[in-house]
C-alpha cells in the first residue's frame, strides 16, 4: 500500500488554511463529538470535517456507519459504539428513548459533515461514500469532490451558540 502523501497534522494545518476567509474554524472540538476540524460561516452554517489519511482509517469509519445504519428506526441504542452513535444521529435524527421517556440525545449535529482526504481514497470507497448524505473535500486541492446534503435544519443548538463558543476555544487556545 502506497505512503500517505501527506500527515493529518498538515491536511488539518492546510484545511485550517483554506477555511480561515470565510468560516470560524477550531480542530479538535471535544464538545462537538471529537471532530478533527469544526468551521462555522458567515451565515451561521457549521459544518464538520473528517480528515483521513488512509484506506484502513477510512473503512474503520464505514464501518461505524454500517453499524449505525443497522439501528435505523431504533430508539434504544444501547450496544453502538461512541462513533456509531455519532453517525446515528447525523443520519436519522436526535431523539432517543431513555428510561421510556423521549430525550434529546446530546450529540449536536452539524449542518454539514464532509471527509476531508486525497480523492483517490474516495475513489477506491466511492459508491459506499455516495450512498450517504456525507460530502468530500480532497485534502490535496481543498476542493469539493462530493457535495454534502444538509443534515441538521435547525433544532439542535443555536448556530449562534456553537459560534460563540468556538471563538472562546479559539481565544483560549492561543494563549
Amino acid at each position: 500500500m502506497r505512503k500517505p502523501s501527506a500527515t493529518a497534522a498538515e491536511i488539518k494545518e492546510r484545511l485550517h488554511f483554506h477555511l480561515r476567509s470565510n468560516h470560524i474554524a477550531c480542530d479538535e472540538v471535544q464538545g462537538f463529538n471529537n471532530a478533527a476540524m469544526v468551521a462555522v460561516n458567515r451565515d451561521g452554517s457549521t459544518f464538520e470535517y473528517e480528515i483521513k489519511i488512509s484506506l484502513s482509517d477510512l473503512r474503520v469509519e464505514l464501518k461505524a456507519i454500517a453499524e449505525a445504519q443497522a439501528f435505523v428506526g431504533a430508539t434504544v441504542l444501547s450496544g453502538l459504539s461512541a462513533k456509531a452513535r455519532k453517525h446515528w444521529a447525523y443520519l436519522f435524527g436526535y431523539q432517543i428513548l431513555y428510561n421510556d421517556r423521549w430525550r434529546v440525545a446530546r450529540i449536536r449535529r452539524p449542518n454539514y459533515f464532509y471527509f476531508c482526504m486525497p480523492e483517490e481514497l474516495y475513489l477506491k470507497e466511492k459508491e459506499r461514500i455516495d450512498a450517504l448524505p456525507y460530502g468530500v473535500k480532497d485534502s490535496e486541492t481543498m476542493g469539493v469532490v462530493k457535495r454534502a446534503k444538509k443534515l441538521n435544519h435547525g433544532g439542535d443548538a443555536p448556530c449562534w451558540l456553537i459560534a460563540h463558543s468556538l471563538m472562546w476555544k479559539r481565544r483560549f487556545s492561543r494563549e
